[in-house]
């Protein structure tokens, strides 16, 4: 049987009709995408949208290649349309089962997949309301996301932030950060980020040092070994007793000490200055507060360092701040940019004692060693190079004796070379 080859202008009807359905094709898209759909609505859309673009450009082809006794009969129309719809549109149900799964990347660009979206709370309306300074919408927002999601971390916090900064309702933000930290699924990061809030309300907004003391406490309890238990223990160093909060909350005195008067014409041997006192600090007392405070809590970095200038500064002791730098360098807990920091002061306190840029090397050395390939590594190494002209820029300034001259020497008349003014003749 021959079959007959199209002619031109069936061609030129079909790359018309062609144009036609691709403009359609767009403003369909274009209207489907202007609606906000579910998933499994998009997913049915989509299906069915690309199962009729194919079947469709099928129907074109083989407009053109069937028989001319079948092309404008009823089996066109009643048995080929039907039965090619039917199986494109059911093509997700029978073809897994011919092909298998090697298929189902391909399959999920057809159909958009068979994972289900999870529902997440969406707080990006309550944000913004909050930063426009309306914290009652914002809270009606947070409170409406609760509502479908009540153990959320993210809307518990934000709520209790709402309640304490911008309402002053400190108590019931610290119910809430409760009722966050009393959940089965609160994980250590949400119950460490809880508690530092917690925390850091019961002192600053309630003036509770206990209470702030007793979060902490909890806080290395429930998170032992993680980087916010190293920094309550460092918080805990640094809290303020009850006196000394209520001191800063006092407003300061300004005392004018009284001063003689018409110092310049009291008596010769009196002055009117009074005696320096001597300090705590001159006889070691700082130094020795700062010990009992490292023997109670030795994780107080920032104590340790003031102890290591103490004994530099006050009692030129480069040894025993050598040791100190030395206990803050041994951590295993700080961070290696906090570490290379401490090598590189203790690099300072080096070449500030004679001839100390050798160990100064080998203190630098060290940071390469510890930390290759790191930022710290390379300003390490630019500090070797310069080592020479730092130790000559810390050194000690050079004392240049000047000598004893006389003054106006061309001007004496004790040479006979020199003309006298007062002889000369007129």
């Amino acid at each position: 049987m021959n079959i007959p080859l199209p002619s031109s202008a069936s061609i030129a009807g079909g790359f018309v009709l062609g144009l036609v359905l691709i403009a359609l094709t767009i403003l369909v898209v274009r209207m489907l995408a202007s609606h906000r759909w579910s998933s499994t609505t998009a997913s049915i859309a989509r299906q069915f949208f690309i199962s009729l673009l194919v079947v469709m450009g099928l129907l074109m082809v083989l407009r053109f290649f069937i028989p001319a006794v079948l092309r404008d009969t009823w089996v066109l129309m009643y048995v080929l349309v039907p039965g090619v719809l039917g199986a494109m549109f059911l093509m997700p149900m029978w073809l897994p089962r011919v092909v298998g799964k090697g298929m189902s990347p391909l399959l999920g660009a057809y159909t958009g997949g068979d994972e289900t979206e999870v529902p997440k709370p969406f707080y990006a309306r309550a944000i913004a309301y909050r930063k426009r300074g309306n914290a009652n919408e914002a809270l009606e927002e947070v409170e409406s996301q609760l509502t479908r999601f009540p153990d959320d971390a993210q809307g518990l916090m934000l709520m209790a932030e709402l309640k304490a900064n911008e309402l002053s309702d400190v108590p019931t933000a610290l119910s809430i950060l409760d009722q966050l930290l009393e959940r089965p699924g609160c994980s250590p990061e949400e119950a460490a980020l809880a508690l530092q809030q917690k925390s850091s309300w019961e002192l600053e907004r309630l003036k509770d040092v206990d209470a702030a003391r007793r979060s902490l406490e909890r806080l290395i309890e429930r998170c032992p070994g993680t980087q916010a238990a190293l920094t309550a223990r460092q918080q805990l160093a640094r809290l303020p007793s009850e006196a000394a909060l209520e001191s800063k909350e006092t407003p300061r005195k300004i005392v004018v000490v009284h001063h003689p008067e018409r110092v310049g014409l009291m008596p010769e041997g009196t002055t009117g200055a009074h005696p320096l006192s001597t300090g705590p600090e001159d006889d070691g007392g700082e130094a020795m507060r700062l010990v009992h405070h490292l023997e109670q809590f030795p994780d107080d970095w920032t104590a340790r360092e003031q102890l290591a200038d103490v004994y530099e500064r006050k009692w030129s002791r480069r040894d025993l701040a050598t040791d100190e730098w030395e206990k803050l360098i041994q951590l295993t807990t700080a961070t290696p940019r906090q570490t290379a920091h401490w090598l590189n002061l203790l690099a300072d306190l080096q070449l500030r004692s004679p001839n100390g840029a050798g160990a100064a090397r080998l203190t630098l050395e060290r940071i390469g060693q510890r930390f290759p390939g790191t930022p710290w590594a390379d300003q390490a190494e630019s500090r070797i190079r310069l080592l020479g002209l730092d130790q000559w820029a810390k050194a000690a300034p050079r004392v240049i004796r000047l000598g004893t001259y006389e003054q106006n020497i061309g001007l004496k008349r004790g040479d006979p070379s020199i003309p006298d003014p007062s002889k000369s003749v007129s």
